[in-house]
């Protein structure tokens, strides 16, 4: 008989592979239509000529670039706002285009008392500056600094305003025009007060915010001097505080030649002393103490000062002082 032949192993059939799943793709979601801003209109030079942008620094405008602590203050020649420079590194600057060969007049109301520079600049670089501390008088106050000039080329150019070394100083009105051009028009009078030679002496009278009742406006403050609420010597609330980290507050005035004044003020101390006292300011902003006294007293005190000027009309510093440590309060001055 034939052997039984073996029976022939079949594989085990692999099971079919399931699919798999591809995620649903999610629709592309459309992009949300934003709003075209609309541009910020540009502000147009003034008018009769000017073509700088806000002269009088009344709106405010982003026209001027002002920087190093230069600012826009309730002190002005006309309207309510002028430019404070309280060092010599703050500028303000706008940009202009001027035409070649023609001759252009930059002019600003400043300071007397301090030397604000007019300055033209091309690329960075002065290519005419007025740095005279002498100006055509407007008022006791304020005088008219002009700086003229004519490019030898056409663009764009820099006008900067700035003071000279170690002083502050203000300007406003400022304009810039040719010789063609209509004269530009006083908007108001000032509002800082003015003294003039043949107005009569009165209490308080030449001296501008005596009481601090208007904040720090017509003082300037260096240090850690400011303005103080709910401790004055009249009870008005008001007073200037001059702290322990040391501070300096002056008011600049023109006074007249060879005249006797008076300065009394009412002073308190909380540590250390105070110095109350009155400097001259000759051309070029060089000081020269007149006349001082220390005081140190927890209670208020009348501190009287009494000084006669030069034989030339010259600035004046009315001034309180402390050094670090110190620190006082001050309130109710004149100046007669």
């Amino acid at each position: 008989p034939k052997p039984t032949p073996k029976p022939t192993k079949k594989p085990t059939p692999k099971p079919t592979p399931k699919p798999t799943k591809k995620p649903t793709p999610k629709p592309t979601p459309k992009p949300t239509k934003k709003p075209t801003p609309k541009p910020t209109p540009t502000p147009k030079p003034n008018g009769s000529g000017d073509r700088i942008i806000d002269g009088d620094f009344e709106e405010k405008s982003k026209a001027w670039d002002l920087s190093s602590g230069a600012r826009l203050e309730n002190v002005a020649f006309s309207g309510r706002t002028g430019l404070h420079l309280p060092n010599d590194k703050a500028t303000a600057m706008q940009t202009v285009e001027l035409v070649k060969g023609r001759t252009y007049r930059f002019t600003c109301a400043v300071t007397k008392f301090s030397a604000v520079s007019l300055m033209i600049l091309r690329n960075n670089a002065a290519v005419a500056r007025n740095s005279d501390p002498h100006t055509e008088e407007l008022n006791m106050t304020w005088g008219e600094k002009t700086l003229r000039f004519t490019p030898n080329v056409s663009g764009e150019f820099e006008l900067a305003i700035r003071a000279a070394a170690g002083v502050s100083g203000y300007a406003d009105y400022c304009s810039l025009r040719t010789d063609s051009d209509r004269p530009r028009r006083q908007r108001s009078v000032s509002k800082m007060p003015e003294v003039t030679a043949a107005t009569a002496l009165s209490d308080g009278q030449f001296l501008r915010n005596p009481s601090f009742n208007n904040g720090v406006r017509a003082w300037s403050t260096y240090g850690k001097a400011q303005f103080k609420r709910y401790i004055s010597q009249d009870k008005d609330n008001f007073s200037m505080e001059l702290t322990k980290r040391g501070g300096f507050v002056v008011q600049l005035i023109v006074l007249r030649a060879n005249r006797d004044y008076t300065l009394t003020c009412f002073a308190r101390t909380t540590a250390g002393q105070l110095r109350v006292g009155v400097e001259s300011r000759a051309l070029g902003n060089r000081r020269r103490v007149v006349t001082s006294k220390s005081i140190s007293s927890p209670g208020w005190t009348r501190v009287r000062l009494e000084f006669k000027t030069a034989g030339n009309v010259l600035p004046y510093g009315i001034f309180f002082q402390t050094k670090s440590g110190s620190a006082a309060y001050v309130d109710n001055c004149e100046l007669v």
